[in-house]
C-alpha cells in the first residue's frame, strides 16, 4: 500500500494539559488543539473550522486530567529513591516502636492497614499512568505506520481485530522473521566460503627450495 493521499480519512489531535485525544470530524484535514487555543494544519473551511473548535466535544474534562496528572506525578514520585527511603525509615520507626507496645496486635494491624490502603490506591495510580503510556505509544506507532511508504494502514486496526485475524498476521511477521534469519545466515556461509577460496595458499619453506 502506497503512501496516503491528501484525501485521507481526516484526523484531529486534541491536547488538553496532559491528553492527546484523537477525533475525525467531517470536514477537517488536521487540527491540533491545545487548552483553548485550536490550530488549524489544513481546513476544509474557516467556518467548519470554527464549529469544530468551539464544539462542546472538543473541550477538556477538567477531573480526568486532573487525575491523569495527579496518577503521573504520584507515579513519578513513587518511583524515586526519596520514596524507597521514606518506605525505608518507616519500617524501621514500626519496628523499633515493637518493643514499647510489647508486639501486640494492634501494633501489627497498624503497619497491615496502612500498607494494604497504599497498596490498594497504588493500584489505580499505575494502572492509570499505564493505561496513558500505552495509550500514548500506540497513537506515535500508528502515525510511523500510517506515516511510512509501502506500510499496511490496516495494521493501524490490529487492537480492534478479531482474535484469530490478529494470530494470522503474527505467523504471517513469524515467517517474515524465519526468511530474514535464514537468508542473514545463507549470506554469512557466502561470506565464509568467499573468504576461504580467495586465501592465497602457503609458500614452501626456502629450506626445501635449496639444494
Amino acid at each position: 500500500m502506497g503512501r496516503p493521499s491528501a484525501e485521507a480519512p481526516p484526523v484531529v489531535f486534541e491536547s488538553a494539559l496532559h491528553s492527546l485525544r484523537l477525533r475525525p470530524p467531517q470536514g477537517i484535514a488536521g487540527t491540533y488543539r491545545s487548552g483553548g487555543i485550536c490550530h488549524i494544519a489544513a481546513a476544509a473551511g474557516s467556518e467548519s473550522a470554527g464549529a469544530v473548535c468551539g464544539s462542546p466535544a472538543y473541550r477538556p474534562g477538567a477531573m480526568r486530567d486532573t487525575f491523569l496528572h495527579l496518577a503521573a506525578r504520584v507515579t513519578t514520585a513513587a518511583g524515586s529513591p526519596f520514596a524507597l527511603l521514606l518506605a525505608a525509615v518507616v519500617i524501621l520507626t514500626w519496628l523499633v516502636t515493637g518493643p514499647l507496645f510489647g508486639f501486640s496486635d494492634t501494633w501489627q494491624l497498624v503497619i497491615n492497614t496502612a500498607t494494604t490502603i497504599v497498596t490498594f490506591l497504588m493500584v489505580f495510580v499505575i494502572q492509570a499512568t499505564t493505561n496513558r503510556e500505552m495509550k500514548a505509544i500506540q497513537i506515535k506507532l500508528d502515525e510511523l505506520i500510517r506515516a511510512m511508504h509501502g506500510a499496511r494502514n490496516a495494521i493501524i486496526a490490529t487492537d480492534l481485530i478479531p482474535e484469530h485475524d490478529v494470530e494470522e498476521l503474527q505467523k504471517e511477521f513469524e515467517d517474515v522473521g524465519r526468511r530474514a534469519q535464514a537468508q542473514a545466515v545463507a549470506r554469512t556461509q557466502r561470506t565464509a566460503s568467499n573468504a576461504v577460496r580467495g586465501k592465497p595458499k602457503p609458500r614452501p619453506e626456502t629450506a626445501n627450495r635449496r639444494s
